[in-house]
């Protein structure tokens, strides 16, 4: 088969296998100790090392974007996991089994003044319902994306608004983590099906000079 006829079914196979999973987004996550803001500070063991990385894969038909969604409840989310170290405990990963709830709001605590975050893009920095931008403000305006556990002390649980816990709820002992990164992962499909967009204009541009010379 002839590299200018395998081209364009390429093309089209690349794009129906993205319609068929464009509803599922997947997100890069990262949480810092050295990003707690005060008064979160003051009150517990900050870590400057302590970091966090993960994913999430939401299904974006089912999301309140403007809204308030609360896993397991409403389901959103379809997988998590999270790997943390610098603790001074209960470092590790952890899988979306290992929580019992996950919080993902662009409204303020009220449930009003939504905002719609572009899910394309970083969404740490966007405009939030409140004073502050979503992921840097943590007010009860200012929109919430955390993780909660039942699991006693071994697993990280949310603290305050987008602030995650490391270690003992109890006695102020754990390490405290802000959100720093939400930003969206592409997807092989479109990574693929661009690096094709740009081996069919190449395979043209070389047929004109041919043609030219």
């Amino acid at each position: 088969m002839k590299i200018r006829t395998l081209v364009p079914i390429l093309l089209v196979c690349f794009f129906f296998s993205r319609e068929a999973s464009a509803e599922i987004l997947r997100f890069h996550l990262e949480w810092s100790g050295a990003a707690v803001p005060e008064p979160t500070r003051t009150n517990f063991l900050i870590r400057e090392d302590l970091m966090a990385t993960g994913e999430i894969a939401i299904d974006d038909s089912v999301l309140n974007n403007p809204g308030q969604n609360v896993w397991p409840r409403d389901p959103f989310v379809v997988d998590f996991s999270m790997t943390v170290s610098g603790a001074d405990c209960c470092n590790g990963t952890f899988q979306l089994s290992d929580f019992s709830g996950i919080g993902f709001h662009t409204t303020s605590i009220s449930g009003r003044n939504g905002v719609t975050l572009d899910l394309t893009r970083e969404l740490v920095g966007q405009p939030s319902p409140g004073d502050e931008p979503w992921g840097i403000g943590w007010g009860p305006d200012d929109g919430e994306f955390n993780i909660f556990s039942t699991d006693g002390d071994s697993t990280p649980s949310g603290l305050v608004t987008f602030t995650v816990l490391v270690g003992p709820k109890q006695g102020l002992l754990g390490n405290p983590m802000f959100l720093t990164s939400f930003r969206p992962i592409p997807e092989p499909s479109s990574i693929l099906l661009a690096a094709i967009g740009v081996a069919g204009v190449g395979l043209v541009r070389r047929r004109r000079y041919r043609r030219s010379g």
